[in-house]
């Protein structure tokens, strides 16, 4: 079926409504922080961390009792369209939390079956979509009563909504199923399925004039193009290993860009869309390590990247496509938006008293480097203090493809002395994998005072043959650990 949409600029959603608004300083940018459990709110007319709405206690504490009453692992992102309103999900606690952007405060918590991973408002603001990636349907929240209204079916593991500006239809991409669903979002039902090149899409983004849909496919390194006039899918695009969150804007300049993080690469990939469906790849800008949420401000003159595993902020000016500042935020940032006109009241810092100073982040990446003798191709190792532990994750890139490897810590390659564990990597068909650890505080330091280097080796075993890998020599000093606060 072929339907051409009339815009309403009354309705405009979510990513069109940021479009042509002038960065003000009553505008915020939040970011969400998985390890934190906290949210980030940055002023983006100076580009200076206001402090942290506290959800729940941090890693590792969340994640050591049977029994909690907080948010545990903040990681998705949404808003109101009037700005008034942000709204959270926290993945393990399986919740939403409502919270007024004036003052910061959360005022309502919604409590949904397994794994909800984003929440949208409607372009008329009346309702919430919940992906519920854990199973197969997407909840309809009432924005006013806080009851889910409707269930609506869909292939397994949902992962994210953007609606049409009209408000006449919602795009959903799967984290488990290689489709992409068009709802009909007058009457909450199934109007169409696309099949699409692979079951693992964690980020959908529509453009300013509702026309085009981006999304991404993580598991393979690639974005789609669905256009929604002819609603099909008309390109894909590969982009590089881990490519995460993609964002469509047009410049003042009269520019028509893509903006895609690349995890794997550590940057954020630029194209030009003004051909779609063929794009012109026009740079590739270094940000920070893994990032992952990405999203233009009002006037489509900057865009903001978390990253995070380095728990920062990278700002990116769209004219020259280079990084303007550096800000640090909580701790493993996942989803961030940019919200116009957030703060109404006349003291444009009006939500500042209620938010918590930020702890200072202890993230350290290591680079990994082959042996001579090694297929190993390279990789990092990133950690980060959590009061009484070290959480981490190692990513290694094009080793032996669908090979598990046992990662160890050790000061020995032939594993004889004291060894430490740190992960289980099961490459895919491109010999890439990551993985998350905890180790004891204090794991990755030298026991030869605070000037010391970093001076083990981490061994990758497969099977019969074991290659190594050196971590890069890096200073480490113990006063950066313990939860100080800037």
């Amino acid at each position: 079926m072929t339907k051409v949409f009339t815009l309403l600029s009354a309705l405009l959603g979510l990513a069109s409504a940021s479009a042509q608004e002038p960065v003000t300083n009553r505008d915020r940018v939040y970011t969400a922080n998985q390890f934190s459990n906290t949210v980030s709110v940055i002023d983006p007319s100076s580009d200076e961390l206001l402090g942290e709405i506290v959800l729940g206690r941090s890693a590792p504490f969340a994640m050591n009792t049977p029994l909690y009453y907080e948010e545990n692992l903040v990681h998705g992102l949404g808003y109101s369209p009037d700005g008034s309103k942000l709204v959270v999900v926290s993945i393990q606690s399986n919740s939403l939390t409502f919270i007024h952007a004036d003052t910061g405060t959360p005022y309502k918590h919604v409590y949904l079956e397994r794994a909800p991973h984003e929440a949208f408002f409607s372009p008329d603001g009346s309702e919430v979509w919940v992906t519920v990636r854990g199973d197969n349907y997407i909840a309809v929240v009432d924005a006013e009563t806080f009851e889910v209204t409707h269930k609506i079916s869909l292939s397994e593991g949902p992962g994210m909504t953007i609606f049409h500006p009209s408000g006449d239809y919602a795009f959903v991409c799967s984290s488990s199923s290689p489709l992409m669903h068009i709802v009909n979002a007058r009457d909450h039902t199934l109007h169409k399925s696309v099949d699409v090149i692979s079951p693992f899409c964690p980020h959908i983004y529509i453009s300013n004039d509702g026309e085009e849909v981006y999304f991404t496919h993580k598991d393979i390194g690639y974005i789609s193009f669905f256009n929604t006039t002819s609603m099909e899918v008309e390109a894909t695009l590969e982009t590089g290993p881990v490519t995460n969150h993609v964002v469509a804007l047009d410049t003042p300049e009269g520019d028509k860009l893509l903006y895609i993080t690349i995890g794997g690469l550590n940057a954020v990939k630029v194209y030009d869309r003004s051909k779609a469906p063929a794009f012109e790849f026009i740079t590739q800008t270094a940000v920070g390590e893994m990032p992952h949420g990405i999203w233009p401000s009002g006037d489509d003159t900057k865009v903001y990247i978390g990253n995070e595993n380095d728990d920062t902020v990278s700002v990116m000016e769209t004219r020259s496509h280079s990084v303007t500042s550096v800000i640090k935020v909580g701790q493993n940032p996942q989803a961030l938006v940019y919200v116009t006109n957030a703060i109404s009241s006349e003291d444009p810092r009006n939500d500042v008293a209620e938010l918590r100073p930020t702890i200072k982040s202890t993230a350290q990446t290591i680079e990994l480097l082959p042996s001579d003798a090694s297929t190993f191709a390279g990789g990092n190792l990133n950690f980060r203090g959590l009061a009484t532990h070290e959480q981490g994750v190692t990513r290694i890139s094009n080793a032996q493809p669908e090979t598990t490897y046992n990662v160890w810590l050790t000061g020995d390659l032939e594993l004889n002395g004291p060894s430490t564990l740190l992960a289980v990597l099961t490459t895919d068909g491109n010999g890439n994998d990551q993985k998350d650890f905890i180790v004891p505080m204090g794991s990755f330091q030298s026991t030869d005072g605070a000037d010391a280097i970093f001076s083990r080796v981490l061994v990758l075993e497969a099977g019969s043959e074991t290659s190594y890998i050196e971590g890069q020599q890096k200073a480490l000093l113990s006063a950066q650990y313990g939860g100080i606060r800037d």
